[in-house]
């Protein structure tokens, strides 16, 4: 049967929107938090409600996480209806790619990185591997630390979304649309302001300190919510609605896009914040996409990014926080469209390394264990 999204949420959609999100965390990290990088803040031309330009647009990237989230329940509904998904390939698959950066990375920042000098003001970035504790190794092997690299965090958190993804689908069977929304919106309020508040009541036995609790109802907002969301745009086929919807009341266009980008941009980052990411991540989508997609050079680099993007996130930070070699060739520039584009390319060539590497490995693998067995 004929996918009636094919024409426009189709797998080189999602990767060039995984393309558009990586971008962003590396925006984020890179423009956000000036006591991160070396030398401080780089160079910026203007400034927006008080905020430099590179912190303000900076911050808009954490938008990222939301995307990801979005496109993953997406993806996995997708995978659902084809009888392709099992959720413990699915975690497999996500640890494996984990594995592989942090058995080359890891290992390289504590012989290499393990006394650095204090080049930037957060102590926490340059001191990173100065002192080595076999359990806490062990803890963020397993994903239940992130102490080696602050942005793994994620790892834990879409590993929560995945395994309440079996309930999710089957409370949205056979329910309306917008009761669907109305419970998404329903966790979304609780997660954010009752869970939270729950928790702390002494005669519950201060529940926030519980780690299920904590797994499960104290999930940062509104990240689950949007892996909730894209399992329904994913099975009620609404991106392909909405995408028609806009394009029959105001026709899509170039100009219309960037509006409507920037126009989620300022509600997003000077009226209504991120816990609305819900609202936003579909028209951001569907803008972003009737951009790129009129152009054949674009479409190829975000699709290139997008195959990458898994590497690009767990590798990123080592580049232009926790490597000193490396963070002096990201900042040498200066100014941060500059900077950005160094950082891209870096991780991007990393990402290809790492790949390369692993093959190899696996070849060797593979020659070693052919020898073994004509020697038997």
């Amino acid at each position: 049967m004929h996918d009636k999204t094919d024409t426009f949420f189709s797998k080189l959609d999602t990767k060039i929107i995984k393309g558009l999100a990586i971008i962003l965390m590396l925006m984020h990290h890179l423009w956000a938090f000036p006591n991160r990088i070396a030398g401080g803040q780089l160079k910026y031309l203007f400034k927006v409600n008080e905020l430099s330009s590179l912190v303000f647009f900076g911050k808009f990237g954490n938008i990222c996480i939301s995307i990801f989230f979005f496109v993953g329940g997406y993806g996995i509904y997708k995978l659902s209806e084809k009888n392709n998904f099992n959720i413990f390939n699915n975690i497999k698959k996500l640890f494996i790619n984990y594995w592989k950066v942090f058995f080359i990375f890891i290992p390289i920042g504590f012989i290499f990185f393990n006394n650095q000098i204090a080049y930037c003001e957060n102590i926490s970035i340059y001191s990173r591997f100065s002192n080595f504790d076999k359990y806490d190794l062990i803890k963020n092997f397993l994903g239940f630390s992130h102490s080696l690299n602050s942005e793994w965090w994620f790892l834990h958190s879409y590993l929560i979304a995945i395994i309440s993804f079996t309930f999710i689908k089957k409370l949205f069977n056979n329910k309306s649309t917008i009761f669907n929304i109305f419970i998404i919106i329903i966790y979304t309020l609780l997660v954010s302001n009752v869970f939270p508040s729950i928790g702390k009541i002494e005669s519950l036995g201060l529940l926030n300190n519980n780690i299920l609790y904590n797994d499960f109802f104290l999930q940062p907002a509104p990240y689950i919510s949007c892996f909730w969301l894209g399992i329904l745009f994913s099975k009620d086929d609404l991106l392909l609605k909405l995408k028609n919807k806009i394009n029959e009341v105001f026709k899509l266009n170039i100009f219309f896009d960037i509006i409507g980008i920037f126009t989620i941009i300022y509600i997003r980052q000077l009226i209504l914040g991120e816990i609305y990411d819900m609202i936003y991540i579909p028209f951001l989508i569907i803008f972003f996409l009737d951009i790129v997609k009129k152009y054949k050079l674009l479409t190829k680099g975000f699709e290139l990014l997008g195959i990458h993007s898994t590497n690009i996130w767990l590798i990123h930070t080592f580049l232009c926080y926790y490597f000193y070699f490396f963070v002096k060739i990201v900042v040498y520039f200066k100014w941060s469209i500059p900077c950005l584009l160094v950082l891209i390319i870096l991780s991007l060539l990393a990402s290809y390394g790492v790949n390369y590497l692993w093959k190899l490995i696996n070849k060797l693998t593979l020659v070693l264990k052919n020898k073994i067995l004509r020697w038997l």
